[in-house]
């Protein structure tokens, strides 16, 4: 009786690692469709793209070197006379307290500074790169061009050198529209629209009828 149990067993035991050893065979032959290489796949594509490409110091995009380099201006209070830089991950000083009048740093990594009287532009390491000078500034154009006022009341337009582009016979500047590089200025009250790029008037002091006049 024992011996009848015992060979079934036997076979039926044969038979189940048979299949087993079908099955794996089955499975390590197919490279596409087998669990394991899908799996080691997919850690290839991580190893050998995100990984490398952080190892191999892939250029960020324009968004996130700004967001990288965002330097924020601060104070520690509100009465605080002085005003520096703050890196905006870490919240640390990377320019510190020492002016009176503030800017945001522009795409191209300056920004305006200065004392109460007259404002210069830095770079991101709190260096001067135009000495304080001008008494009011508007922001850089396209074309690397400002309207600024100097200390002597006379508007100009400058590179990013500071080097004086063109001197302006106007006396106020009253709006500048940023996205058409033109400002509305004026010279004893008679309206005009000069390029910043230029200096030339795109509409005469006093308006077409006043120049044809």
């Amino acid at each position: 009786m024992k011996k009848f149990i015992t060979i079934p067993l036997l076979i039926l035991i044969v038979i189940s690692i048979s299949a087993c050893n079908l099955i794996v065979k089955e499975a390590g032959s197919s490279t596409q469709g087998a669990m394991f290489p899908v799996i080691t796949d997919e850690l290839k594509d991580f190893s050998s793209s995100s990984t490398n490409e952080i190892m191999q110091g892939e250029e960020l995009t324009t968004e996130e070197k700004q967001q990288e380099e965002l330097l924020l201006p601060f104070a520690k209070s509100a009465t605080n006379e002085l005003w520096g830089y703050i890196d905006a991950k870490t919240g640390e000083y990377v320019i510190p307290p020492m002016f009176e009048r503030y800017g945001p740093f522009d795409k191209a990594g300056y920004a305006w500074v200065g004392t109460k009287d007259l404002i210069g532009l830095i770079d991101k390491t709190g260096k001067y790169v135009i000495e304080p000078k001008y008494k009011y500034i508007y922001s850089f154009t396209s074309k690397d061009r400002a309207l600024v006022k100097d200390k002597n009341d006379i508007w100009l337009i400058i590179d990013r050198a500071g080097n004086t582009i063109t001197e302006l016979l106007i006396d106020k500047v009253h709006t500048v529209l940023k996205d058409q590089e033109i400002a509305l200025v004026s010279l004893n009250d008679i309206l005009g629209y000069i390029d910043i790029n230029t200096g030339a008037f795109i509409v005469p002091l006093g308006g077409f009828e006043q120049d044809n006049k």
